[in-house]
């Protein structure tokens, strides 16, 4: 009975979760959106290029100066005071140095890309580092006791901040710079609230020893992050160094239209599974429940947006970008199709972290990492179109293996996992199929008329074609959303 209350209250907390950091994820993808599009109208391709060059050197300092620890103080059951404030010393240490190290070899990465302007804005995001240090533990604490409520306003709030600081920069006639202070008006504005919202505060206190648990976890998860990292971004430097700023601004932005998706979806789910499924760790059953539900609720959302985006691409770009972003088309739609497995993809990890097997996902990852840095150098060679075609390849042949690999840790069957998503895929590929067929059958219409008609006829289709094919988990998941929002019975 104990192990079944602790069920509920864990799921009850869960599906509020999901909810509030849905609403987070629909509310930051509306303010995204409507960034972009504005901020791709009064700046140049080569500008988002120029970033996309310095982002990739940030985010490795980034994952170096978290080095996993936020994710170690969520999978430990009871993390003692002086366990924390260790762990926030030395996240803070490490950030600090970090930063001073990113400013201090700008110039070499400057000479790497032979850009002189990527030199003041890798220095500038150094700044990120630091706010990155101060963060980390008041959110991870947050994030472990379930508290999405108030990450989902502090979120909410920071991307508001950083959208408006940007837009005001960008139509003010500051260039590229107003892409840089986006993320950095984010960050600033993230860390106050963060800790304004967590009563915790560290001790003037410092032990390694009671380190030695953290640390053990976090270096899988460093070196997985790190690896992965890699994997995801190592296309962005090949492309900024052997294609250009221009074709790298084409492909940084067809990723970044597929990542809404993943990130505001399937990212919401697997952020809410992982200190879920932590708290279930010791009862098998119910993490295979609690993860065959995720997987399904992901794919009812994320394959209809994917599969729709593809169909509607073309007019999609020239609404919301204009023609000017038309060559990124052929990306986007592959992209597309990888977004569709990614998005079961990232919920593989969560199993591997819930279940304390950093190392051995860090083991997996070092197998994995090669193959895909392959797939960019091949790809390379028929430019942005096939660096984006044979990742998709390899992808989705990794996708099967790592599932098993996995999957075996909680006595599940890859079969099962595929059985969950089955019914959302069928009822996304027959609203494919008639979205299609609407943009063909108006082929003198206005971009804006077609982008509309078509993307209006695929909703309305893919929830007629739901409630006859898969009815369950349609009415499944109104219950849960209605559950979100109402009280816990009494008792």
């Amino acid at each position: 009975m104990a192990q079944s209350s602790e069920f509920e209250t864990v799921k009850r907390e869960a599906t509020r979760g999901v909810a509030w950091a849905g609403a987070e994820s629909v509310l930051r993808q509306l303010i995204q959106i409507t960034a972009q599009l504005l901020l791709a109208r009064l700046l140049a391709p080569a500008d988002f290029g120029v970033l996309g060059m310095a982002l990739v050197f940030q985010g490795v300092a980034q994952l170096l100066a978290d080095f996993g620890i936020g994710s170690a103080i969520v999978q430990k059951q009871q993390p003692d005071p002086l366990t924390l404030s260790s762990s926030f010393w030395a996240n803070l240490a490490v950030s600090s140095l970090l930063a001073l190290l990113m400013v201090a070899s700008a110039p070499l990465v400057g000479r790497f890309y032979a850009s002189e302007a990527v030199v003041p804005v890798v220095q500038a995001l150094s700044l990120s580092l630091l706010l990155g240090g101060l963060r980390t533990l008041p959110r991870a604490l947050l994030y472990k006791d379930l508290q999405f409520g108030v990450l989902a306003r502090i979120g909410i709030v920071s991307s508001l901040v950083g959208t408006c600081v940007a837009i005001t920069m960008a139509a003010t006639g500051f260039g590229l710079w107003s892409l840089v202070a986006q993320p950095l008006a984010g960050n600033i504005t993230e860390t106050i609230m963060l800790w304004l919202a967590n009563r915790w505060r560290p001790q003037w206190a410092f032990n390694w020893a009671s380190m030695r648990d953290v640390a053990h976890f976090s270096y899988g998860v460093l070196g997985t992050n790190l690896l992965n990292y890699a994997s995801r971004n190592a296309d962005n430097l090949l492309i900024g160094k052997v294609l250009g700023s221009n074709l790298l601004g084409y492909y940084a932005l067809a990723y970044q239209i597929m990542l809404y998706p993943l990130s505001q979806v399937a990212g919401v789910i697997v952020k809410v599974m992982f200190p879920a499924l932590s708290r279930l760790q010791n009862e098998p059953e119910q993490v295979r429940s609690a993860f065959l539900a995720g997987v399904s609720m992901i794919a009812f959302v994320t394959f209809p947006m994917m599969l729709g985006l593809y169909a509607v691409s073309s007019d999609f770009i020239v609404v919301v970008f204009g023609e000017k972003w038309l060559p990124m088309r052929t990306v986007l739609e592959i992209f597309c199709g990888i977004g569709l497995q990614q998005s079961i993809g990232t919920t593989v990890g969560t199993i591997y972290m819930a279940t304390g097997n950093s190392r051995l996902m860090l083991r997996v990852t070092l197998y994995v990492t090669p193959l895909i840095l392959a797939s960019f150098v091949v790809g390379l060679k028929w430019g942005i179109e096939g660096v984006a075609a044979c990742y998709g390849v390899v992808s989705l042949v990794l996708f099967f293996v790592l599932a098993q690999i996995a999957l075996k840790l909680i006595g599940l069957r890859v079969g099962t996992m595929l059985l969950a998503m089955a019914r959302p895929l069928l009822a996304a590929l027959l609203m494919l199929v008639g979205t299609l067929a609407v943009v063909h059958a108006l082929p003198s219409a206005s971009p804006a008329l077609r982008l509309g008609l078509a993307s209006a006829s695929g909703a309305v289709l893919y929830v007629l074609i739901t409630f006859a094919i898969n009815r369950g988990q349609a009415l499944r998941l109104v219950a849960l959303i209605r559950s979100a929002f109402g009280r816990p019975a009494a008792g």
